[in-house]
Order: structure tokens, then C-alpha cells, then sequence
């Protein structure tokens, strides 16, 4: 491969039961983007969930545009792959009409490598139907492949995700591939610029921030430590000037925190940015979509959060009462969240800006636990969230699963859907998880008032 030319990046079609666009952004595709440019590549950035109100099509549900920045991407129905055909829901394929998406990437006949990612491992026939249009129209460009799925199922990906080329180490893998001799920023987080990486998205309504990338803790049940393993710090004067660019250059003024352990280590991280943001009175709006430490949430850093404008405010909780065998994360313990939720409510956030993240679907766990960590967290005010368990491989909750259980999730991704738990788990039928669902609902109407 040349050590330069022009490269296509490209965030695929999603296909799930359902899908929503909580300030995603494909990061990691976009930093390389960023990093081929420092190297003297030119990169060009299609879109495929692009939410545009005029993408309508037959059968096609257009796209929704809600309050800060999020919304519904455009949809049109499918057939449900065989293995998850026996769910009653209907499944879709989110993102940009097929037309659309062969005219864009029509004008980039020119570009000799596709760089495209899939976040989620059980979205890989969107993946696959994105790369299939790919080389319909670009016949002659090499496709290759990162991402979670990437990196959490190669071989599947290798035999079933359609491109020339599979990634699943570090970017550093990639940029060595292409003749590029720089650093992984993901690694070396002094040449990561976020702000950079968006330059080749249109019109942003919402942009990423990154003060640390990987987790300290080792909840039994996630993937971060599979993917980063270890805990890097950025600094925060340095996500600061990135922040600063993206609001005054770009106009952007919504940014999701992507962080895993946002206020770890808070007094030498969030609380310096927050400071910044707060002296130089940036009109910005933060969310997050990743559930925040909570044992951290004191009175002072709350009034930070507070006044520097943070608008989403979502509590990592996981459960109310004592965790299913094998499942301790140790985010949260009862008093913690009683204390979090009386220092943020004293500093002046709302109902309808402060939730808690359940899990639930976990081995072990029963309904009747579920339900009741939703009218304790509704007690204190707080909206409930449910937050289906995933079974991702690498994990440590993964490795304690029946063998054949494991097995068949490695032999196909789809099963690790969310939405699958009744497939798997004779505890959490569809039935049940709808009126998990319901009861939530019903508790974040009663708090709206």
C-alpha cells in the first residue's frame, strides 16, 4: 500500500431492533482519518447514519431531531437474520438510503483505501451490506476493517464482515500498515486532538470529548478493559483548547463525554477543565451518555458540573440491591448514590437531567430484583434507565457462562444483541423485559410531572 493517496472513511448502516443516536460518533475511524492527514494522505468521511430530514424513501420512518443534538436515525424494515428471527420485534437498517449512499461514494472513485468500522459486534450485517455497496461502486479500492467488532470477534470478522483487511490490535497497527510512522493517540494521548478528527464531519450537532480513554476498574461485565487495557490520562487543558476550537470555530455546543471513568482522578481532570470552561464562560452543553462514578459526586464537584453546564447527568448505579453471583462492578453503593443524588440536586440540577443506569438480563439476577431497583432509585428523584446486559467476549462474566452458551455467542455475534436476552436467559422473557421496560417508563412520567 502507497504511503499516501486518498483514503474514504466510512461509518456503516446499523442493523438492530433498535437504534438511537445518543451523540455517536465513530471516534476511532476519525482519529485515524486525522492521523492519515498529519501524514499527508487526503480523507474524504461518508456517513451512513447521517440524520437528514429529506432521506424519506418507501416504507422508510424518516429521522427525529430531539433536544441536544440526539434523535432517531431514518430506518426502513428488513428480514430479521435467522438467528434472532424467533424475537417478536420487527428489525431495521438504520442510516442514509442505499441510492444516496451509492451517489456519495460515487464521487470518491479516486480514493485507493475504505477505511470502515462497526461499534457493535452484532451490527455486522449492516457492516456487511455497506461494504457489499462499497464495492459495487468502488470496485477497485481496498476495504478494511476496525472497530469493536474488529477487535472482539476477528475471526468472524474475517469470514463474514466482507472486507480485504481486519484490524484488531492497536491503530498503531494500521498506521504501520500504510507506511505511517507516528504514535497511537490513543496510546500517547499528547498528539490526540478530537477536534481535529471532526474536521470532516458536515455540520456537526454534537461533537465527542475525551479526558481519559480506558477504565481503571474491572467491571466483570464490560468490554473497556478488553479493548484499552490500563488507564490513560488526557490532560485537561489540552481537551480544553479542543473543546474551545470545535464551540468557537465549528459552532458546536453539545459534547458527550465518551469517557469511561470520567471522574476518576477527578481533582487532577474535571475539575481543572471544568475550571477553564467556568473562567472563560464557553456556552457549552455536556452530556453523559456513559454512566459517571458516583461515590465521586461531592458537593463541590457537583456545583462545577453545575455552572460549567452540564445538562445530562447519567449515574452509573448498576443495581439496588447486593450484585448477582460473579457480577460485582463496585460502582456504587446505596449511601453513595443517597449522598450523589442530594449533592446534585443541592447544586441545582433537575429531575430531568439526572438518571441512573440497571442492569439487568444478568445471570442470576431476577425480575423481581429489577423491578424494585426501579422504584428505589424513582424514590430518590432519580429517572431509571434500564441497561440490558450484554454478553461480550473477552469479559470476565463472558468467561463464566455455559461453555456451549459461550460457544454459540463466538459462533454467532447477533446473539450478544441486547435485545436477545430472551433467547439465552429463561429468566427475562419478552414479556417480562416489556414490563421491566413499562414500569420504567411509567416511573420517568410520574417524575416529569
Amino acid at each position: 500500500m502507497a504511503n499516501s493517496g486518498k483514503a474514504l472513511l466510512v461509518n456503516p448502516w446499523i442493523t438492530d431492533f433498535a437504534a438511537h443516536d445518543l451523540w455517536a460518533r465513530p471516534l476511532g475511524l476519525l482519529v485515524l482519518g486525522s492521523m492519515l492527514r498529519r501524514a499527508g494522505w487526503k480523507t474524504e468521511y461518508i456517513d451512513c447514519l447521517q440524520r437528514d430530514p429529506t432521506d424519506e424513501g418507501e416504507n422508510a420512518v424518516p429521522p427525529t431531531f430531539g433536544r441536544f443534538g440526539t434523535g432517531k436515525y431514518r430506518k426502513e424494515p428488513m428480514p430479521a437474520p435467522e438467528a434472532v428471527a424467533g424475537l417478536e420485534r420487527r428489525y431495521w437498517r438504520y442510516g442514509i438510503p442505499e441510492e444516496l449512499l451509492e451517489k456519495k461514494l460515487a464521487r470518491h472513485r479516486d480514493a485507493s483505501l475504505v477505511l470502515v468500522t462497526c461499534t457493535m459486534t452484532y451490527w455486522y450485517p449492516g457492516l456487511r451490506e455497506t461494504i457489499r455497496t462499497i464495492r459495487k461502486v468502488l470496485p477497485g479500492s481496498k476495504v478494511w476493517l476496525g472497530g469493536n467488532y474488529a477487535r472482539l470477534c476477528r475471526e468472524h470478522a474475517e469470514r463474514h464482515g466482507g472486507a480485504d483487511r481486519v484490524f484488531s490490535g492497536s491503530m498503531k497497527e494500521a498506521l504501520e500498515a500504510l507506511g505511517i510512522e507516528l504514535p497511537d493517540p490513543f496510546e500517547d494521548t499528547r498528539i490526540l486532538d478530537v477536534a481535529e478528527a471532526m474536521e470532516v464531519v458536515d455540520e456537526p450537532r454534537h461533537a465527542p470529548l475525551l479526558l481519559g480513554i480506558g477504565c481503571p476498574q474491572r467491571c466483570s461485565y464490560c468490554a473497556s478493559s478488553v479493548l484499552w487495557p490500563g488507564f490513560r490520562r488526557v490532560a485537561p487543558e489540552r481537551a480544553f483548547r479542543q473543546l474551545r476550537v470545535m464551540n468557537e470555530k465549528r459552532g458546536i455546543r453539545d459534547f458527550a463525554f465518551y469517557d469511561d471513568a470520567l471522574l476518576f482522578d477527578a481533582n487532577e481532570r474535571i475539575v481543572p477543565f471544568l475550571e477553564l470552561v467556568i473562567r472563560q464562560g464557553l456556552d457549552v452543553r455536556f452530556h453523559t451518555p456513559n454512566g459517571l462514578f458516583i461515590r465521586q459526586l461531592d458537593g463541590r464537584l457537583c456545583s462545577l458540573m453545575k455552572e460549567a453546564g452540564f445538562e445530562t447527568i447519567r449515574l452509573g448505579l448498576e443495581t439496588t440491591g447486593p450484585s448477582p453471583v460473579g457480577v460485582g462492578g463496585g460502582k456504587a453503593r446505596m449511601e453513595d448514590f443517597e449522598r450523589a443524588c442530594r449533592n446534585l440536586f443541592s447544586a441545582g440540577f433537575t429531575r430531568k437531567q439526572v438518571g441512573a443506569y440497571l442492569l439487568y438480563g444478568l445471570p442470576g439476577q431476577s425480575p423481581e430484583q429489577v423491578a424494585g431497583a426501579i422504584s428505589t432509585v424513582a424514590g430518590f428523584g432519580v429517572r431509571p434507565y434500564l441497561a440490558e446486559y450484554s454478553p461480550i467476549p473477552g469479559t470476565v462474566l463472558f468467561s463464566r457462562l455455559p461453555e456451549k452458551l459461550q460457544e454459540a455467542l463466538q459462533r454467532e455475534p447477533l446473539l450478544q444483541n441486547n435485545s436477545c436476552v430472551p433467547l439465552w436467559n429463561e429468566s427475562f422473557d419478552q414479556q417480562t423485559m416489556r414490563q421491566l421496560k413499562e414500569l420504567a417508563r411509567r416511573h420517568r412520567a410520574l417524575l416529569d410531572g
